[in-house]
């Protein structure tokens, strides 16, 4: 119910040109029958539009929202996420009905131009491929391949280097048993077709 006043009171002015919520929006935050997701930030809408458990809803909010023009590349206060980042987190198509709304919002996030570029875990060096492959995220990675973004190790590049591998492909088959290496090569090379 609530993810119902979110959506109604952002989209109350189509034609502003600024992206906030109404005194209506904090009317209804107020007067909510439960109560509202943790953390939310009513000046980060993309990023809370993103974490909502609303796959019929989420990704109609999110196209919503970028062409009312809100920001991005915006980054979540508290953890530095971006709102690519909180859709390669929560990603995997192979959950349930939840979590397939993000990988919709993947897809309209890297339409929109998405940095999936700049991001690199500070622990492990990891770049967003990667780090989406050591979560078992596989449809995120096919979904950041089909993108631009590489799988493949630079020329020279080791493949462990500090205990960590690095081969996208490795790391999906450690963090996902049930696929086999060979599977997810091929799958990858196809994703890389995509690319234009």
């Amino acid at each position: 119910m609530y993810a119902k006043y979110f959506t109604g009171c952002l989209m109350e002015d189509p034609n502003e040109s600024q992206v906030l919520p109404s005194d209506s929006y904090f009317e209804a935050y107020g007067n909510a029958d439960e109560a509202p997701q943790a953390k939310l930030l009513p000046r980060m809408l993309l990023l809370n539009a993103v974490q909502m458990n609303e796959p019929d809803i989420a990704p109609r909010l999110v196209q919503a929202l970028l062409a009312q023009k809100a920001p991005l590349e915006e980054v979540w206060q508290e953890s530095g996420e971006t709102a690519l980042l909180m859709a390669v987190a929560d990603d995997d198509v192979e959950v349930d009905a939840t979590t397939r709304g993000k990988t919709d919002i993947m897809q309209i996030l890297l339409d929109a131009g998405a940095d999936f570029a700049s991001y690199v875990d500070e622990d492990t060096d990891y770049d967003l491929v990667q780090s989406a492959a050591n979560a078992g995220q596989f449809e995120a990675v096919v979904k950041l391949v089909e993108a631009g973004a590489s799988w493949r190790l630079a020329r020279g590049q080791q493949r462990l280097m500090a205990g960590y591998c690095f081969y996208v492909p490795e790391i999906l088959s450690l963090s996902k048993p049930g696929l086999k290496l060979s599977f997810i090569e091929g799958r990858l090379r196809l994703a890389d077709k995509w690319v234009c």
